[in-house]
């Protein structure tokens, strides 16, 4: 398999949820540029940034390969939950919550936190899920039958999870696979067991994203995410943000059923622009979203 070159640290398709409704375009901000109008297409990305170093060359994009095959899976429960729709399968929330992980370990925010961790925990995967027969096998049989799990596990194996297409094998069950057999699955599992909620906001007051819109927050400030106060935030569109914690007692909130909205969506607006890396992107721009980012050193002029 050839090096793709320029990848995507921000999917495409997410980004397109934040474009303004009639040019299709978002307002790119930058910490170090004057601001532009851009397409998803051409922002947010990197040559190479998911290559592997010093592996055999059919390996070097596999971390890119596994990205596109998790963001490929969830694109229709990512527009569910746009709509406000949270009754999803217990598989598929599970992938989402891979999607969600998996966004959060993919930014130059996080390489900058862990120092390259990310890619070991990459390897790790691919050999647990390649190796460990037994485990695999006893986490998936309750789920999937036995061809399909010696399907994917085949794929792991010869280190070609770009072939599942191929294969014909069902994305989520190849995303499931990789979530719980992986040394994410911590992790994963504790973001899909938490309480899951959307919160909808107004023209008035959108939600940014940028090139880290995963936020993480407990009062340790830290990365534990069992911790009783930790929550998690994504905002899912202009309009849409989805919110993981503990303690959340509303499946949705609506402007009109909480009295602190603006400053809700302000507080998490916030948390995204300072996890940002360089970059924030914004379709629906005035004087609340230039305040916010004015605020965070985003060259606004």
């Amino acid at each position: 398999m050839q090096n793709k070159g320029i990848q995507h640290i921000i999917p495409r398709f997410y980004l397109e949820y934040f474009c303004h409704n009639t040019t299709n375009n978002v307002t790119v901000y930058s910490k170090k540029k004057v601001l532009r109008q851009s397409t998803p297409y051409k922002i947010a990305k990197q040559r190479k940034f998911y290559s592997l170093e010093k592996v055999p060359e059919y390996h070097k994009d596999l971390a890119d390969e596994i990205l596109t095959i998790i963001e490929n899976g969830i694109k229709e429960t990512h527009q569910q939950l746009v709509e406000c729709d949270l009754n999803i399968t217990p598989v598929k929330k599970i992938n989402y919550a891979t999607f969600v992980w998996f966004l959060f370990c993919r930014t130059r925010t996080f390489r900058e936190i862990t120092k390259e961790r990310y890619f070991k925990k990459v390897n790790k995967m691919i050999g647990e899920l390649a190796n460990d027969k037994v485990k695999f096998s006893e986490v998936l049989k309750i789920k999937f039958t036995e061809k399909d799990i010696e399907k994917v596990r085949v794929i792991a194996l010869n280190n070609k999870i770009h072939e599942h297409v191929k294969m014909e094998i069902d994305k989520d069950t190849l995303i499931y696979a990789m979530a719980t057999t992986s040394s994410n699955k911590k992790s994963i599992d504790i973001l899909s067991n938490m309480k899951w909620t959307i919160i909808i906001t107004t023209q008035k007051y959108p939600f940014i994203a940028s090139d880290h819109p995963v936020a993480i927050f407990n009062s340790k400030n830290n990365l534990d995410l069992s911790q009783q106060d930790a929550n998690i935030t994504m905002p899912l569109s202009n309009k849409m943000c989805l919110m993981l914690s503990w303690q959340s007692s509303l499946s949705i909130i609506h402007p009109y059923n909480v009295r602190n909205h603006s400053q809700i969506v302000t507080n998490i607006n916030k948390r995204t622009l300072d996890w940002a890396y360089e970059e924030a992107y914004v379709g629906l721009t005035n004087e609340f979203t230039q305040d916010l980012l004015n605020e965070f050193g985003f060259i606004i002029q």
